[in-house]
Formats: C-alpha cells, structure tokens, sequence
C-alpha cells in the first residue's frame, strides 16, 4: 500500500503534471502539495492505511480536471491562505520558497522509492523549515546539528535515538516472556492436561530469556555508542588533546569497553573511583561474556575456567535474568548521572516508568504523561 501511495504522489510531483495546469491553477496545486507535505510532517501518509484526506483530496480533484476549460475561474485563494496558515504555524519557510518545498518533497519521495532511505540530518530541513523552532514546538525536543530525523510514512517526523530505539526492544521482549510465564503458570495452576502447550512455552521462555540477555547488553552498547557519536560530533570533544586517541578510532570497529575506557572514565573524571560505578562495571562485564557465548555459540572449554562455554545455555533462571537486565538498566543510569551536561542522552526517560525487572511484572513502554 505505501509504495503504491507513494508511486502516486510522485506522479503529482512531476514537472510533466504540473505543466498541465494553468496559471492560477497550477499557483494552488503546488500550495496543496506543500500542504501535503507539513501533513506528511505532522503526522504521517496515513489515516488507517488511506492517505490524508485533506491536501491529498485537493490535489486529486485538480489533477482529474486539470482540462477543465472552467478551472482558471475557480476561486484558490481561501485555500491557498489556509496552507499559508498551516505552513506558517509549522514553521516553513514559504514566502519565497514554495519550489524548493516542492523540490524537498520530490527528493524525500525519490529517496524513499529508489533507496529505502527516510532519515535526514537536521541541517538538511533548513532550507525549507526552520525545523529547530517546530521540533521544540511539536516535541518539546532541543535538536543539535548531527541528529537524524526520520519523516515516517505513519508518525511524521521522529527524532531517532538509537538508544531508545534499543530500550523499546528491551521492554518489548520483556513484556512477551513475562505473557508466556503467565499463560505457563496458568496452565500449571489448572493443573492442564495439554502438556504440549506447556512444554512449547517453557522452551519458548528459555529463548526470550537468552535474547533477553543480547537485548539487555544491545541497549548499553547503543548507548554508549552514541555517546560516542555525540562527543564526536562536539567540537570540545572531537577536538580535545585528551581524547585525542580514541577520536582516531574507526565507529566501525570501536567496542564498548574502549569507550568506557577512552572516553566515558576521562569525561567522568572521578567514576572510576565511585564504588558503585565499579560493581556494575563488573557485572556488566559478566553479562557481556554470557551474552558473547550466546552468539558465538561453541562446545568448546573455557580456559579460564575449564567449563564448557555452552554451560550458560543451561543456567539462565529468572533470578539470574532479572539481575542482568537490572545491572544493564542501572549502569546506563550511573554513567549517564555522571555524564558532562552537553553528552547526556537520556532525555526521555522520566516520560517512561521506571523499569523494575525484579518485580518480574510487564513494564509499559508508553509515555505515562500521555497514556497514564
């Protein structure tokens, strides 16, 4: 459906089409694809998988009488001053610049069409918008120039926080072990005969308890992944002599230990002498290497301890499930409590509850402030 929709509207965007119309006409049409476009902006392509009835619908009806000898006579000027309006209040620069709207618009759907691509850097907005002024005004968002912004055929615009992005996956898988324990415990409690059902969902548990664990580890990767990004795209950072080592570092290669090691204890000057910074240091350590045999899986031993690295296949309970994902959650916490101001990142979080994965309870993913 959205590659036919979008195969549509790039047929309205084509020059060919606009050159059909006349001139009072053809001035409405490209105002209603602006008006597409701030639809587009604010809330996405569509409505319940149909496109936006509004600017869509007008330039449908002008497209299916653009040989309509009386369409010249057609009063657009109570409409064309509503798309000002909507434009205006969303921050586009029009007054002078409703080609190089046009032109944004072709490339987005160009874009999307031919590369799959819908993530835009900040500064690629400002030629049309001042994109800075309508994410404060419709997100409450402080943007800074390297963030990438996905204008999403469902949502609109959407700031990307790779970390969040990570977070959701998290709570996700966490809320499906917790609904299959409860459907296993129900069945247990019924005392059911259906020992299929109840040995398909242990097995089933004991896989989202193993990705469980990568997702956990993902989550403080990610973070710490884009706390690098960030200082590297901070000139205070990117160009200071006491980081100057791991600024070198290739993003492609880099982990996450070099960046605890090169940037986040030389940023935190005295983390790595705060003791509860340490201890979960250390069991975040622990939980990357049962992590590690989890992707790498292998028969092979241990050295260090002479066991078989499949044995953390054999030992992830609850207890030790609950304490990891805790561990991951409270030591993105502490860095982030120790963090300079200009490289924290969690500003979302307290529109979040606060996970508790010790109460072994589902743990909404929705903003409380708005859905409660």
């Amino acid at each position: 459906m959205s590659e036919e929709i979008f195969n549509e509207i790039s047929d309205m965007l084509k020059r060919d089409t606009m050159s059909k119309f006349g001139r009072k006409s053809r001035e409405a049409y490209k105002y209603f694809l602006c008006g597409l476009l701030c639809d587009i902006f604010n809330h996405g392509i569509f409505i319940y998988n149909h496109p936006h009835p509004h600017w869509y619908s007008e330039i449908k009806f002008l497209i299916n009488r653009f040989d309509d000898d009386n369409l010249e006579e057609i009063n657009f000027e109570p409409k064309i001053n509503d798309v000002k309006v909507i434009l205006d209040s969303n921050n586009f620069k029009w007054k002078s610049n409703v080609n190089e709207i046009i032109s944004f618009f072709r490339s987005y759907i160009n874009d999307y069409l031919n590369k799959g691509k819908t993530l835009y850097l900040v500064p690629e907005f400002k030629p049309i918008m001042y994109i800075d002024s309508y994410m404060a005004q419709a997100k409450g968002i402080a943007l800074k120039e390297h963030i990438w912004i996905d204008i999403n055929p469902k949502d609109g615009l959407t700031p990307t926080y790779p970390e969040f992005i990570n977070y959701s996956d998290l709570i996700n898988l966490w809320n499906d072990l917790i609904h299959k324990k409860n459907n296993f415990h129900r069945l247990i409690d019924d005392k059911s005969d259906d020992k299929k059902a109840i040995r398909e969902l242990e097995l089933s548990i004991s896989s989202s308890a193993r990705w469980l664990i990568i997702s956990g580890v993902t989550f403080v990767e990610s973070y710490l992944y884009y706390v690098f990004y960030n200082a590297r795209k901070t000139d205070s950072y990117g160009n200071s002599q006491k980081l100057k080592k791991i600024m070198k570092r290739n993003p492609q290669k880099i982990n996450d230990k070099e960046i605890l090691k090169g940037l986040i204890n030389k940023v935190c000057e005295n983390i790595t002498g705060d003791e509860r910074y340490n201890e979960l240091y250390e069991k975040y350590i622990k939980i990357v290497d049962v992590r590690d045999r989890f992707i790498h899986t292998s028969a092979f031993i241990n050295p260090t301890n002479q066991i078989s690295n499949l044995q953390p296949f054999m030992n992830v309970d609850m207890d030790f499930l609950t304490d990891s994902l805790q561990g991951c959650i409270d030591f993105v916490k502490k860095i982030e409590e120790e963090l300079p101001k200009d490289l924290k990142l969690l500003f979302w979080w307290s529109i979040f509850y606060e996970p508790d994965f010790t109460k072994e309870e589902k743990i909404s993913i929705l903003n409380r402030y708005i859905w409660g």
